[in-house]
């Protein structure tokens, strides 16, 4: 794998202790602020940080491949989707 794809947050050792949170853009929203904030709170911090595609598309940025996960449908099992704008992942012990 290139270094230059590998996530580390994502890839290190779990977590003892971890929440999840998620957020929609919400209309009006200062998208350079919010991103300069979130920024500054996965370096300092050592959060995970997931962009959706609707905040990617606000930006006026391109990830190839990003698109909202799909459902999961299976005998004796479903699993809606459910798209957000920015995910988090507050690691800890």
């Amino acid at each position: 794998m290139d270094n230059n794809q590998i996530q580390p947050g994502i890839v290190a050792d779990v977590p003892r202790a971890a929440r999840y949170l998620f957020f929609t853009l919400a209309p009006d929203t200062d998208i350079n602020l919010a991103m300069q904030g979130l920024r500054t709170v996965a370096v300092d911090r050592g959060i995970v940080i997931g962009l959706g595609p609707a905040l990617v598309m606000a930006t006026g940025a391109r990830v190839e491949g990003l698109r909202n996960f799909p459902n999961a449908v299976g005998p004796g099992i479903e699993i809606p989707s459910q798209p957000f704008s920015v995910w988090c992942w507050l690691r800890g012990d």
